[in-house]
C-alpha cells in the first residue's frame, strides 16, 4: 500500500472589487503640540497656580541661599581651626623651650624643681584650707 497524500485545492483566484470612497468632510489641520501659541491667544487662559518655571527658580533660590550659609559657616570654622592651631603650635614651641632649658641642667636640678613645685603645692593648700 502507498500512501497517498490529499492533495490541497486553491480555491479560484478571485479580484478584490474595490468599494467605493465615501465621502469626508474637510478636517482643520492639527497644530504641532511643541509650538507655543502667540502672546494674543494666551492672554485669555488663565494659569491656576505659578508655572514650573517659576516653582524651579524659586527652589533654585533657595539651594543658593542655603549653600551660601553653609559656606560662610564653613570658612568661619576654618578660620577658628586655623587660630586654634598657630596657638597649639606656639604652646608646643614653648613646650619644647622649657624642656630644653631642663635638660641642659642635669637630674639634680629636675629633681630639686619638683621638690619646690610639690612644696610649694603643700603651702597653698595649708593657706587656702583645702
Amino acid at each position: 500500500m502507498s500512501p497517498t497524500k490529499p492533495t490541497k485545492t486553491k480555491p479560484p483566484a478571485t479580484q478584490a472589487q474595490p468599494t467605493p470612497l465615501e465621502p469626508v468632510e474637510p478636517v482643520e489641520p492639527v497644530a504641532d503640540p511643541a509650538a507655543a501659541p502667540p502672546a494674543a491667544d494666551r492672554s485669555d487662559v488663565a494659569e491656576p497656580g505659578p508655572s514650573l518655571d517659576q516653582l524651579s527658580l524659586e527652589q533654585a533660590l533657595i539651594d543658593l541661599e542655603i549653600a551660601n550659609a553653609r559656606v560662610i559657616d564653613l570658612t568661619a570654622r576654618l578660620n577658628q581651626s586655623g587660630d586654634e592651631l598657630l596657638r597649639l603650635r606656639a604652646e608646643l614651641a614653648q613646650a619644647k623651650g622649657l624642656r630644653g632649658q631642663f635638660d641642659g641642667l642635669g637630674d639634680s636640678a629636675v629633681r630639686a624643681l619638683r621638690l619646690v613645685r610639690r612644696r610649694g603645692r603643700a603651702l597653698a593648700r595649708r593657706v587656702l584650707g583645702r
